[in-house]
């Protein structure tokens, strides 16, 4: 949820600030739909290479308490599998999924009030 409120209000920034090409894409053709992809697009790939770094950060975290540990992880109480280091992989699609999606229905939501 506060990934989403994130994208939305980086996305009303994002329209703001380009409010005047967002008219001439309006007024030249464009349907909302083609905009709101626009900023879909550009927010995902941002959010999947974040998730991605984040994950990539998260494995190499993982596997330093997992070697630094022993046998049992660094910690007998919460031990770390090799395995639970898999949990990491669909971090940059959610990211990318929660940012796609937050994008397009605040970007949606802007261009139809500007009309």
């Amino acid at each position: 949820m506060a990934a989403a409120a994130v994208i939305a209000f980086a996305t009303r920034a994002g329209l703001a600030a380009r409010r005047e090409v967002v008219e001439v894409l309006h007024l030249s053709g464009a349907e909302d739909g083609f905009v709101a992809r626009l900023f879909q697009a550009r927010f995902a790939r941002m959010a999947a290479h974040a998730g991605l770094f984040g994950a990539g950060a998260a494995a190499i975290m993982g596997a330093v308490f997992r070697l630094a540990g022993g046998g049992q992880g660094l910690t007998p109480v919460l031990p770390i599998a090799w395995s639970d280091l898999l949990f990491v992989v669909p971090a940059p699609l959610a990211a990318a999924g929660v940012a796609a999606l937050a994008a397009r229905f605040t970007a949606l939501a802007l261009i139809r009030d500007l009309a």
